[in-house]
């Protein structure tokens, strides 16, 4: 794809296909400058730098001050879409000290002194297996002369995962895979990984005992920023129980999705296994500082349209829902023409058909029915991290001709709605919002934007 260049101050690679423009190129440029305002924001990179300060033998992070006299070695751990530039930042900091570690990320990457790996993603894979395997050994390693820094974003779950006895990498996918097609929420999803898997929950920090020192930074994903819920919240303490994750099983009807996963957790609440830690030493002398979240992108998105002299507000940054429940609310509700209306969170969608899409595709075609033959609207969808379900697209738009544009090139957009299949059908309308991978990842931004065209 072509592409254009914006956001310069960027550390990472902000660029999009401006074939998306051709049906709307005033009103659709500008909403996607403020989409990218708003990622460029979360730079994991820029994020990470302005949390954590070093002066010589001090380290600041937020209130907390760290004296690294004696500190013989800094050990990086890294999961997630965005733990290359959080891991970048954090080797940066100590050009005199040891640093050695394991990165995980969805694609090859180089971090000089430190060892990057690939996981699966959004289903776990053998890499994924391996990658929580190095991490582990990571946590087991470290020493009492040693601060280990634990950069954790959004994807981590997946890219890093460690069945628990009984339990094979073949139930936990599709158990995984089932959970992501049921609408279940980010919370009910991590709450069964937590409780399937030997990384999360707290485990990888409790691996860590031997460590003088744990600071966990986290470029959050999930609505409101609960950490127990960032990449299943390895590094924190659980409050969850086996007897909660059969309850997600039982409330989305997934007992069947994995008969060896329902066991597991069966004899979990039956007490034959460990249930995840709620603390302990470790977690007393352990740091946790939020470093970037979906808050921040909005914000950034909003002062980016009013640098444009565009009206701008922040409607929400705790937005869930069904995507398609979700399209047809923010459509009832546009701003004040000429305005523009900024949400940010993360949708769900019920998967019943066996079309191919993503909740940002299927939130912008949902949108563009409801606004079929209204012009003075448009509305974009988009995930940070440039990866919307399992296609190439980061989004799409949705706006009063994309039913026309669909019918023109035989699609039914009703029948694609209802089969969850709107990647093919804004393909072939010219709304899907094509990145490529961002770099970084908290949940998604919609932008709704009345004005005449």
């Amino acid at each position: 794809h072509a592409c254009i260049r914006t956001c310069e101050h960027s550390a990472v690679r902000l660029s999009y296909d401006p074939a998306v423009l051709k049906s709307d190129p005033v009103r659709r440029r500008v909403v996607m400058g403020v989409v990218l305002a708003g990622i460029a924001a979360v730079d994991p990179f820029a994020c990470v730098r302005r949390a954590m300060q070093r002066d010589g033998a001090m380290l600041t992070l937020g209130q907390d001050v760290l004296d690294l006299t004696g500190v013989a070695r800094v050990r990086v751990i890294g999961l997630g879409k965005a733990s290359i530039g959080m891991a970048s930042a954090i080797e940066a900091l100590f050009p005199d000290v040891p640093v050695e570690g394991v990165v995980v990320a969805p694609e090859p990457a180089t971090v000089s002194r430190l060892r990057v790996v690939t996981g699966g993603h959004p289903i776990p894979d053998q890499s994924s297996v391996d990658a929580a395997q190095a991490l582990m050994s990571q946590a087991r390693s470290a020493e009492a002369n040693e601060l280990v820094i634990v950069a954790i974003s959004g994807g981590g779950s997946s890219l890093a995962t460690l069945p628990l006895p009984g339990n094979t990498l073949g139930d936990m996918q599709s158990m995984t895979d089932a959970l992501l097609k049921s609408g279940a929420t980010i919370g009910d999803v991590n709450a069964v990984r937590k409780h399937m898997d030997g990384i999360k929950g707290g485990r990888l920090l409790e691996t860590a005992a031997g460590a003088g020192q744990v600071v966990t930074l986290v470029l959050s994903d999930v609505v409101a920023n609960p950490l127990e819920a960032i990449a299943s919240g390895p590094t924190i303490p659980d409050t969850s129980t086996f007897r909660e994750a059969l309850s997600v099983l039982d409330r989305y009807a997934l007992r069947s999705a994995s008969p060896n996963v329902t066991a597991l957790l069966e004899r979990g609440r039956s007490g034959a296994l460990g249930e995840t830690p709620a603390g302990g030493p470790i977690f007393d002398r352990h740091i946790v500082h939020v470093v970037g979240d979906a808050a921040a992108a909005a914000e950034a998105a909003r002062g980016a349209a009013l640098a444009a002299g565009i009206s701008a507000n922040v409607v929400t940054t705790t937005l869930t829902g069904e995507a398609r429940d979700v399209a047809r609310q923010i459509v009832a509700a546009p701003p004040d023409a000429p305005g523009i209306a900024i949400y940010a969170g993360e949708t769900t969608v019920t998967v019943t058909g066996g079309g191919r899409g993503g909740r940002n595709q299927e939130l912008a075609l949902a949108a563009g029915i409801a606004l079929a033959g209204n012009d003075d609207v448009v509305v974009a969808a988009v995930g940070t991290d440039g990866r919307d379900g399992p296609t190439d697209a980061a989004g799409a738009f949705g706006d009063g001709g994309t039913v026309a544009r669909a019918a023109a090139a035989g699609f039914d957009a009703n029948a694609c709605l209802a089969e969850n299949d709107s990647n093919g059908l804004l393909a072939a309308t010219g709304d899907l919002v094509v990145t490529g991978p961002t770099g970084t990842n908290v949940g998604d931004l919609i932008v709704v934007y009345s004005a005449a065209p």
